[in-house]
């Protein structure tokens, strides 16, 4: 028996609810020597800005127990030189493509959404992800996501720059108190979809002065995170339910490294899953995770991944 595991973005069809997460999937070359960029989900770009963003200097990445700790900011070639360089190129080889957009003011969002569709690489875009997690207002302490005024003027700035079969899919932290009221005005200005991630902050500290690696602070991922990630999608999910919220796709974001972790988000009530971390020791892990989730849908009675986006609630209501 075939298992059906397509899913959608809001106008955007994908053959596979697995998905290549921002910045660890690369540009989509790295993962070619080892996959055919056509057999993901779809890719989400590194998160781009309207203009080229260097690292910051210091340690970057650094492991702990579960996972690793990644810095902040957004390293990248800016939106134009990546439309130009890297959108072609995917498109070439009928690599779906979910651009992550990301900045300091609520313009660059849309300017970034408005400097990819200007690329002849435009149709491989079957949505644009805005990082309000990790994005946060010029002299601001606070990201975009954590105000829900501030998060709907995003996203109604960038559905306006693009095609209406083109969704807009805000990126959430999924643990602070007032997720449903960002949620509820994120689609309120157009939102087609929601992704939902953890945003764990977290710090390794160095081994001292004299050590190879200085302290790394910012944002914890990879296994660790994945009770934090589906704390996030049961409470869209419920909210969709009760209707609080509109009833749209959610994609989940952190602690996928197996099929067993993407099954277990599904049944909480995502219609995707990302893998990010788990690509930095297997490069091959989308298809790992694809094949897995395929097969426990297939033991549990399911021919359609649709048919068990957010079962187990459905369990918890028949008991």
């Amino acid at each position: 028996m075939t298992v059906d595991l397509s899913t959608s973005l809001g106008g955007a069809r994908l053959p596979a609810a697995v998905l290549a997460a921002s910045g660890c999937g690369g540009t989509g070359r790295e993962l070619a020597r080892f996959v055919e960029p056509a057999s993901l989900g779809a890719l989400v770009t590194p998160s781009l800005t309207s203009r080229p963003q260097p690292a910051l200097p210091g340690p970057r990445l650094a492991e702990t127990p579960g996972g690793v700790v990644v810095a902040p900011g957004a390293p990248n070639t800016g939106a134009d030189r990546f439309a130009a360089d890297e959108l072609p190129w995917l498109h070439e080889r009928r690599c779906r493509v979910v651009v992550s957009a990301t900045g300091s003011t609520q313009g660059e969002f849309a300017d970034v959404a408005a400097r990819v569709r200007a690329s002849t690489g435009f149709p491989a875009v079957v949505g644009v992800e805005l990082d309000l997690v990790a994005s946060a207002p010029e002299a601001a302490g606070r990201p975009f996501g954590s105000d829900p005024v501030l998060a709907g003027k995003v996203v109604a700035l960038v559905r306006e720059r693009l095609p209406r079969d083109v969704p807009v899919v805000p990126k959430l932290a999924g643990s602070p108190p007032g997720l449903v009221d960002v949620a509820r005005a994120c689609l309120k200005g157009g939102a087609e979809a929601l992704t939902v991630t953890p945003a764990i902050v977290a710090d390794v500290p160095g081994p001292g002065p004299a050590g190879p690696v200085g302290d790394v602070a910012g944002t914890l991922c990879g296994p660790a995170v994945l009770p934090a990630t589906a704390h996030g999608v049961r409470r869209l999910h419920r909210a969709m339910a009760d209707g609080r919220l509109r009833t749209v796709p959610v994609l989940a974001s952190g602690g996928v490294s197996t099929g067993a972790d993407a099954f277990r988000l599904v049944l909480a009530g995502a219609s995707g899953v990302q893998v990010g971390t788990a690509l930095l020791a297997d490069p091959r892990a989308v298809q790992t995770v694809q094949a897995g989730l395929a097969d426990l849908l297939q033991r549990h009675g399911f021919t359609r991944l649709r048919d068990a986006v957010g079962a187990a609630h459905h369990q918890d209501r028949s008991r």
